[in-house]
């Protein structure tokens, strides 16, 4: 009989736990590491969202083509947008007058 345990005994005097055994170290990181972690989360969280989107339609695909046409019409109407493409010879006008003289620099 002395194989078996008393089970009206009191166990909890017997246990002993290392608590720094279980304990495992805070880590601390870096500004750029927790910027990294939220992108790396929104990126999933983005993933997930537009893998549950509908893919679009003709009809949605025809309009969005449409508004994309006239925002093309628009941007044209506007000189300020329209990129003029640079020449690569530099050309002036000659003034007539007193600085009817262009000056040139070169090496010898």
């Amino acid at each position: 009989m002395n194989n078996m345990i008393d089970t009206s005994s009191d166990l909890r005097d017997l246990i002993t736990v290392d608590i720094t055994e279980t304990m495992t170290p805070e880590i601390e990181l870096t500004d750029e590491e927790l910027e990294a972690m939220d992108d790396i989360r929104f990126q999933d969280e983005l993933t997930a969202t537009v893998a549950e989107l509908a893919p679009a339609t003709e009809e949605q695909n025809a309009l969005y083509n449409e508004k994309m046409e006239c925002l093309a019409n628009i941007r044209a109407e506007i000189p300020a947008l329209n990129v003029v493409e640079a020449n690569s010879e530099e050309s002036y006008p000659v003034p007539s007058g007193r600085y009817d003289h262009v000056y040139t620099m070169g090496t010898i």
